[in-house]
């Protein structure tokens, strides 16, 4: 049994010959619902109008349109009989049976709204995924974590149940291929499949032919996907943009001029704790001179987080927090004040927290420098990996970590997230290095 599964219906697309309608029985008597508008045009079930022929019901199907990724003389590239057990046929007819992601969302949806397909479509990507993946893997040929065009071409098959020519497989690939060129891992190759398997969904519930054919679909998918996927960054961008010169990201610009520039206040709202900060161990701050500008703007943006802690750090770290809360001085408790970094100021924060007073610590390492206190560094570092010690040792990480301290804080509290601030940790492997010790000292007690 292969990719392409021969026992599903299939369709053909060559010119000329016209494709049945699966179950038009079921679809006859199945119950009317309401139209769902897609792109301003009206979409209906597929029981609600149809074309007669000899009393069969058909869409004509238009020949495929070919994309040029070959030359129109060269063959085909030779198809691999891939080998599959008899669970592929199942896997693929039982992600088949479920309802359509959209229409899934339409059905849950209750009251008296509506529901555009754009919020219909973020209903629940968790679904897609359950609904793809056995394809994935059994499409999944020699089992490396990616499928390439050939075993992307037969799961298209299979899952559309129609033929799917190697230019249009090609096309789907390049169009959806983020990470390694012509090859799909499977996030990109659920939703591909999620966005494919939608597109012909409403292409086949139109009350007209299937205009412009396979191809036409394929890159209708291509581009939603691409919409979708833009839509999102666009979101998440909104929502970092205090954090824009934290964060740096590489990869996106965002549009400023649909930037909600007053997301900001809603980030770092202020709040009653449920610990005091005496209650609870430190909280130190380090930042290496390249990262202190840095520093200071992330402790602007999580002002009313960070001063539900004890705060320490070594000098010029310190000395920018008094500055940043001297309007606060009611509200803020500073724990023991450290020497610079180069004059012992780590080797000191090492000292605390050996003894129990250091519950994590943020330490912003500049990564483009090189330090003379390299081996004081390396120690603190290496103490808090000894003694499992909450660290953050990145903007971005810091700035995850708000979001625990925020949960761990608020309301009636929840300190078993944050156990370094309350108790005395210690690595797991602590426990074997000192019960090699043992046997050291043991040795030399007789």
């Amino acid at each position: 049994m292969g990719c392409k599964n021969s026992t599903l219906i299939k369709s053909s697309v060559e010119e000329g010959m016209k494709i049945p309608i699966a179950d038009s029985n079921a679809a006859k008597a199945a119950p009317a619902v309401e139209k769902v508008a897609f792109e301003g045009e009206d979409f209906l079930p597929a029981a609600s109008k149809s074309f007669e022929d000899e009393g069969e019901e058909f869409l004509p199907a238009p020949p495929a349109r070919k994309v040029g990724f070959a030359a129109p003389d060269s063959p085909e590239p030779e198809r691999r009989q891939i080998k599959r057990n008899n669970s592929f046929t199942e896997s693929v007819k039982k992600s088949m049976m479920g309802k359509s992601i959209i229409q899934t969302a339409l059905d849950a949806f209750d009251g008296g709204e509506t529901m555009t397909e754009e919020s219909a479509r973020k209903y629940d990507y968790a679904e897609s995924h359950k609904k793809w993946k056995d394809v994935f893997l059994e499409c999944d040929d020699d089992n490396n974590g990616f499928v390439d065009v050939i075993e992307l071409q037969s799961a298209l098959e299979s899952v559309l149940e129609q033929e799917v020519t190697f230019e249009q497989a090609q096309s789907v690939m390049n169009d959806f291929s983020k990470q390694k060129p012509g090859l799909l891992d499977i996030s990109e190759f659920v939703i591909m499949l999620t966005f494919v398997y939608e597109s012909v969904q409403k292409s086949n519930l139109r009350a007209t032919t299937r205009l412009g054919g396979l191809s036409s679909q394929l890159e209708i998918a291509a581009q939603e996907a691409e919409q979708d996927r833009d839509d999102m960054l666009e979101e998440i961008a909104s929502k970092v943009y205090p954090f824009r010169d934290i964060l740096h990201i590489q990869d996106y610009e965002a549009n400023e001029t649909t930037i909600d520039k007053n997301v900001s206040a809603h980030q770092d709202h202020d709040f009653s704790a449920a610990f005091a900060p005496s209650e609870m161990r430190c909280l130190a701050l380090v930042s290496h001179n390249g990262m202190k500008a840095t520093m200071k703007k992330f402790v602007l943006a999580n002002k009313n987080i960070l001063k539900k802690f004890r705060l320490t750090g070594t000098n010029s770290t310190m000395t920018m927090l008094r500055e940043v809360f001297k309007d606060e001085a009611d509200q803020i408790v500073f724990g023991p004040s450290c020497k610079s970094g180069p004059l012992g100021g780590d080797a000191e924060l090492v000292a605390l927290m050996c003894s129990g007073g250091l519950g994590g610590m943020l330490f912003f390492q500049d990564p483009m420098d090189a330090h003379p206190h390299q081996a004081d560094i390396d120690c603190l570092v290496r103490q808090a990996l000894v003694h499992n010690t909450m660290m953050a040792n990145t903007p971005v990480s810091a700035l995850m970590m708000m979001n625990v301290f925020r949960n761990a804080l608020e309301g009636v509290g929840k300190p078993e997230l944050i156990p370094s601030f309350f108790f005395t940790l210690e690595s797991p492997s602590v426990a074997a290095y000192k019960a090699g010790q043992n046997k050291v000292i043991a040795s030399h007690s007789k």
